[in-house]
Parts: C-alpha cells; structure tokens; sequence
C-alpha cells in the first residue's frame, strides 16, 4: 500500500505531520489496516494529541487484537491520560502476548509504582533488565524502590550501573548522591547532586541544606 509505506518512511525521517497525512490517506482506503491505525496513532502521540492517538491504538488492537506492541502503545497513551490502572491491564495483555517485552515490564513496573504497589514494581523492573541488561532507566527504578524501602545501600550498584549505562540520568546522579551522603562519603556525593542539578536544575530545592557546598 502506497501511502501507507511512504508514512511510514516519512515517519521514520522524522517528518510527523507529512506522515499522519499518508496513513489518513491509506485509513480512507482500507478503514481496517491495522498498521496504519497504529502509525497514525504513533504519529498523534508525537503531535501531543494522546486522546485521538489512544483511538487509534484501541482500534488497531481490535484489527489485530493478537499484536503485542499494539497493546502496548495503547497501554502507552493511557498512561499519558492519567489512567493509570486501564494502561496497566493494557501492558500486562501486551505481556501476555509477547512475555519478552522489556518496555512492557518497564511501564508496568511505572503505573505499579503510580499505585503504590513497590514490591509487584519491582518484579516488573527486575523482568526488564533480565530480558534487556543495558536498560538504564530500570536499574534506575530499582535503585528508587530501594531506597523507598530503606534498602539505600542496596540499591548502590543499579544506580552505578544505570549511570555507566546513562551518566545522563540526572536522577541517578541524585538518588546515588543520597546513599553516599547517608555512608558518610560526603565528597562523592557533592559530586553527584551537583551533576544531578546540571542535568536537571529543578531537582536543585531538593539537596538537603547541609549538602550545599558554599
């Protein structure tokens, strides 16, 4: 289908709007084809148009309800919309379909920890880096609910691996900086709030007064 590959090469250069155009186009030809409700509802999410792109990701799962990334995109957008407890039923159908999916684990992992749920969170995160080592934002996560359960020490190694994976991840340059601070390594720590409020100035209210070097 023509429009729809050149979509989805305009797409993949970047050019959004171009894009949407031709998988509109393909969609008035064939209202059914799965991936071009898919694509166009990629494309709405890049526009910051998440209701119309969760839509299109509903209805792309019910051309092809047996499409895990499907799920998965639409689970995406929901999560976007603050519905957090639909977009975790919508990461777990994606899991179901595909249990290998380390984006799904991840972003389940998320709305688990949006509804207090630590300890399910962190199997998820934990599935992620088993199926994906080198994703950095789950040793961040863990690290976090780490932390969150007083276990900061345990949680050393996932920050200093998601920062060897990621240094640019400002809130394991801050979460790492917490548990040196904490075991009395006072200088290593300064170093971390300080490239942590470099990479992200907000998180400069956050620094306990007495770690402010003057």
């Amino acid at each position: 289908m023509f429009a729809y590959n050149l979509g989805t090469a305009l797409a993949h250069q970047g050019r959004i709007d171009e894009a949407a155009d031709y998988f509109r186009a393909a969609l008035r030809s064939r209202p059914d084809h799965a991936g071009a409700l898919n694509n166009l509802g990629d494309a709405l999410l890049h526009q910051g148009k998440t209701g119309e792109a969760a839509s299109y990701f509903a209805a792309a799962l019910r051309a092809q309800p047996d499409e895990a990334s499907f799920a998965y995109n639409l689970g995406t957008a929901l999560a976007r919309l603050g519905r957090i407890d639909e977009a975790a039923d919508y990461f777990r159908a994606a899991l179901r379909l595909r249990p290998d999916y380390p984006d799904a684990h991840y972003n389940l992992g998320a709305a688990l920890m949006l509804q207090g749920k630590s300890a399910e969170a962190m199997a998820q995160f934990k599935q992620t880096i088993e199926y994906e080592p080198a994703y950095a934002k789950a040793h961040l996560a863990i690290g976090n609910v780490l932390i969150q359960q007083g276990r900061g020490p345990d949680g050393l190694p996932y920050l200093t691996e998601a920062l060897r994976l990621d240094p640019s991840l400002a809130d394991a340059h801050f979460l790492l900086a917490q548990i040196l601070s904490a075991q009395g390594n006072s200088g290593e720590a300064a170093a971390h709030y300080t490239q942590a409020v470099r990479l992200k100035p907000e998180l400069a209210d956050r620094i306990p007064r007495s770690e402010i070097v003057h």
